[in-house]
């Protein structure tokens, strides 16, 4: 049975948008710490959360006594996917032991924001045909 609604993307659409929220936040208060001695950059991590909720999940197989019975569908637990905030510790590049490259934090910042662009416009895309499709269902 196709699924017309695909909570994993919207889940997944979601916790994408939390997390360039949150990287937007972290960028910006790197900025705003870039003359402070001894500060540390920092960053968010989410690729390696999104790529194991995105690996195939196990599938536990059933048997179906009857072909109407439904297709068990292998679930992923999208709840569990939370970006990480880390700090580079390990590196500065100024005699102050401060670490971050303005440079640097402005492409950042001008990449999160066309990446949360990008993630905004998709989910808005996915209700727009949900939205399309509940319209066309009533009147019909």
């Amino acid at each position: 049975m196709a699924r017309v609604i695909n909570y994993d993307a919207i889940g997944l659409s979601a916790k994408a948008l939390d997390y360039s929220m949150l990287r937007h936040k972290v960028l910006t208060d790197n900025i705003a710490n870039i003359d402070t001695p001894g500060f540390k950059r920092s960053d968010v991590s989410f690729v390696s959360e999104l790529k194991r909720a995105l690996d195939p999940p196990t599938r536990i197989e059933m048997s179906r006594i009857s072909a109407r019975h439904f297709d068990t569908e292998p679930t992923r637990d999208i709840d569990r996917i939370n970006p990480n905030v880390y700090a580079e510790l390990d590196t500065w590049t100024r005699n102050d032991k401060n670490n971050v490259d303005p440079e640097v934090e402005m492409a950042n910042m001008a990449q999160n924001t066309m990446y949360y662009q990008t993630m905004s416009d998709r989910l808005a895309n996915r209700f727009r045909v949900l939205s399309s499709i509940v319209n066309k269902t009533q009147s019909a």
